[in-house]
């Protein structure tokens, strides 16, 4: 399970959560739900690994808005 946090320009920004299936040079590609997500590159803020209680750790360097 990872948490991939997204970034954009029209300010959308979200967490989505789900099963890691692919990385690749351009994207990030997500199962949530039973449906791939594919989540390019240059919109993720950060990918994280969620502890045991579903809580994320947000890096120090991600710049809060």
């Amino acid at each position: 399970m990872v948490a991939v946090q997204t970034q954009d320009p029209f300010g959308s920004n979200r967490v989505l959560r789900g099963h890691l299936v692919d990385r690749n040079a351009l994207d990030v590609v997500i199962n949530v739900k039973g449906r791939m997500v594919t989540i390019p590159l240059n919109m993720v803020s950060y990918v994280a690994i969620p502890a045991a209680d579903g809580s994320v750790f947000e890096p120090d360097y991600v710049m809060a808005e």
